[in-house]
C-alpha cells in the first residue's frame, strides 16, 4: 500500500466524506514524495554532524523547537550512519528532549537521544532509539567496533519526553508521557566506559540513505549535575 500524506486520520476523513456526500469527488491517495534535501539552519550552541558519511541532513527551526533531517543506513551492528545534533558535556549530566513526531519513511527509521564517545562511525554509545510506530528501545555499544545491543524496549506513543542521565559510568534511561510528571525508568547500564567528555544529543536516521527522514523535537537541553 502507498503511504498516505497526513496519516490514517486523513484517509479516514476522506473516505467518510466520500460515503456521505451525494456526489463525492473521486478519492485519490496522495503520492508519498521522498525528501532528498533539507534546510541548513543552525541551533545556537549545538553541532550538527552526519556520522558515517550518509546523505547530507539538515535542520529547520520551528515555533516550538526544530526539525532534524537525517539519512543513513542504520544505528546498529558495528557501525552507524545517521544525523546527530549534539554538545560535548563533561562529567555528570541529564540529557532531555521531547520527540513530538517523526516521519515513517522506512521500516526501521529512527529518532531519539544518544550519548556517544565521539563522532567515529563505530564509537561506543548508549541511546534511546524511537521508531515511527512509537516503540522505543534502550541500546548500547560497549566498545569501539562492537555489536550494538538492545537492553530493553517499550511500546509507547508520541509525543514522548526522553532522558539519559550520566552519573559516573552509569547511564540511566527514562521517559515521560504527556500530562504525567513522573519519569518511568527503561533501564540502566554501566558497561560502556566513557571518558569524561562525550557527545550528547538527538538523532535522525532514515534507514534508507536514498532519502531523508524528518524528526520534530522540542525542549532539548543538557543539565549539568554536581
Amino acid at each position: 500500500l502507498s503511504k498516505v500524506a497526513g496519516g490514517p486520520c486523513f484517509a479516514n476523513k476522506a473516505l467518510k466524506a466520500e460515503m456521505t456526500t451525494e456526489h463525492p469527488e473521486p478519492f485519490i491517495i496522495p503520492e508519498f514524495k521522498p525528501r532528498f534535501t533539507a534546510p541548513s539552519e543552525t541551533l545556537d550552541g549545538w553541532i550538527a554532524e552526519d556520522i558515517g558519511g550518509p546523505r547530507q541532513g539538515g535542520l529547520a527551526l520551528t515555533k516550538v523547537g526544530f526539525d532534524l533531517f537525517g539519512g543513513g543506513s542504520d544505528i546498529w551492528g558495528k557501525r552507524d550512519q545517521f544525523r546527530f545534533l549534539y554538545q560535548s558535556p563533561t562529567g555528570d549530566f541529564d540529557l532531555t528532549a521531547t520527540l513530538l513526531r517523526m516521519e515513517d519513511v522506512a521500516e526501521y527509521c529512527k529518532a531519539g537521544i544518544m550519548i556517544r564517545a565521539d563522532s567515529s562511525p563505530d564509537a561506543p554509545m548508549v541511546m534511546i532509539s524511537c521508531f515511527s510506530s512509537g516503540d522505543i528501545q534502550f541500546v548500547q555499544r560497549v566498545t569501539a567496533g562492537a555489536e550494538a545491543q538492545g537492553l530493553a524496549d517499550r511500546e509507547l506513543k508520541f509525543p514522548l519526553t526522553l532522558r539519559l542521565s550520566r552519573r559516573g559510568q552509569t547511564i540511566s534511561a527514562a521517559f515521560q508521557s504527556p500530562g504525567d510528571p513522573r519519569w518511568t525508568e527503561i533501564g540502566s547500564t554501566s558497561s560502556v566506559k566513557f571518558d569524561s567528555v562525550v557527545h550528547a544529543g538527538v538523532l535522525a536516521l532514515s534507514h534508507d540513505d536514498s532519502q531523508l527522514v524528518k524528526a520534530s523535537y522540542s525542549g532539548l537541553q543538557i543539565n549539568k549535575q554536581p
